[in-house]
């Protein structure tokens, strides 16, 4: 192996070094390498080595299940025939409602424990789910009315 090859290996796995969850399938000596010396200060630590990768996987779960919340309340709203703010207001409501169901249930009401953001990162409905709303709201309306 060339000279020019081995940089280029290191540095493909310092780039890696970025992605948390590659950090476990490489082999200790190029981590060794690729980490910097820890001065032993807290401050120090970067934060993405404190997330473990299958915890940051499951996470996936939850927004599934936001997902599902926020496409039932599109359903129910457009079955239901509610026009203008009496949908968003169920939106809301939907979302408040399961993130307060996984803050009690999941969280053993501990969000910060398992997100970052803790219990305001579980409220957030995000721009896919508020777009899935709308979807099934405007199908269902169209259906039946």
């Amino acid at each position: 192996m060339t000279r020019d090859g081995a940089l280029g290996t290191l540095r493909i796995h310092a780039l890696l070094d970025l992605l948390p969850f590659r950090r476990a399938n490489r082999p200790p000596h190029i981590i060794a390498m690729a980490q910097p010396a820890p001065s032993g200060g807290v401050a120090d630590i970067d934060p993405s080595t404190l997330l473990y990768p299958p915890n940051v996987m499951h996470n996936t779960s939850v927004q599934s299940v936001k997902f599902f919340a926020a496409a039932l309340s599109g359903a129910v709203a457009g079955t239901l025939g509610w026009l203008n703010w009496y949908g968003f207001a169920l939106f809301a409501l939907t979302m408040i409602g399961t993130a307060g169901l996984l803050v009690t249930v999941n969280c053993k009401g501990q969000p910060s424990k398992y997100f970052r953001g803790g219990a305001l990162e579980l409220a957030n409905p995000g721009q896919d789910n508020f777009v899935s709303f709308i979807l099934a709201w405007t199908l269902f309306y169209g259906v039946f009315y």
